[in-house]
């Protein structure tokens, strides 16, 4: 049995894909450029998708909360079935909507 913290040395072994030969399930050979092209799709598809636009990058914030405040967004989260960011994100952008054209009015 192997210890998931402590895989086999095998693991780490690197692979010559120009020397050694490997082939996808459909049976096309795996070359240095068609595994680049997979890492590259891999890093693309990692995590949740941009709310700027495919392929590009969405800027993040981060902050900090009181513990009232966090267990209420906890809690809005849980009942509501939505992400915490999601609602933060949500109630900055009422936020911004409301707070805007009353900065450009006394402007």
């Amino acid at each position: 049995m192997t210890d998931s913290m402590n895989p086999p040395a095998s693991v780490y072994d690197t692979v010559d894909l120009e020397t050694e030969q490997f082939y996808d399930t459909a049976g096309h050979r795996i070359t240095e450029e068609s595994n680049q092209r997979l890492v590259e799709e891999v890093h693309r598809t990692i995590g949740r998708p941009s709310l700027t636009g495919p392929g590009q990058h969405s800027p993040q914030l981060n902050l900090r909360l009181s513990e009232p405040v966090n267990a209420r967004l906890v809690s809005l989260a849980e009942r509501s079935g939505k992400r915490k960011s999601d609602i933060v994100r949500e109630a900055l952008i009422r936020y911004l909507d409301d707070t805007e054209p009353e900065l450009a009015q006394a402007a």
